[in-house]
């Protein structure tokens, strides 16, 4: 069981300041910002999946957590590495979905007609 308060309770993965915001529920429960999509039921009814209590409210408008974002550790420029494919890093941005690719996603967003642009963070030289 993840007993870490840097990592989402969902997914187990790393909050960070880009994809994996940490987001505050209703019920009080922080999860990261890509898991709140899976538990969508519909664009403003979510059902958190730690207490199963019934949130009525549009996704965009929870709060970002910020005492665990001001207290996050430096990690190891993970938040540059694709969740899908560890071993690529990102370097596009799908403008449709807001989301950080690589480059075997952006081929996907693409198919899908998405707008896509190059994305290279000033901190990926030092990976």
């Amino acid at each position: 069981m993840n007993n870490n308060v840097f990592n989402c309770p969902i997914c187990w993965l790393k909050y960070n300041k880009t994809i994996r915001l940490p987001i505050t529920l209703t019920c009080g429960h922080v999860i990261c910002k890509l898991c709140i999509n899976s538990l969508m039921i519909n664009n403003t009814t979510l059902i958190c999946s730690l207490d199963k209590n019934t949130i009525h409210v549009d996704p965009n408008n929870l709060p970002i957590c910020y005492t665990i974002m001001d207290h996050m550790p430096e990690d190891n420029h993970s938040e540059f590495v694709c969740k899908y494919h560890p071993t690529k890093r990102i370097k596009y941005s799908c403008t449709n979905d807001n989301e950080n690719l690589c480059s075997k996603c952006m081929q996907k967003h693409k198919k899908n007609q998405h707008k896509i642009i190059n994305f290279r963070p000033k901190s990926i030289n030092n990976i």
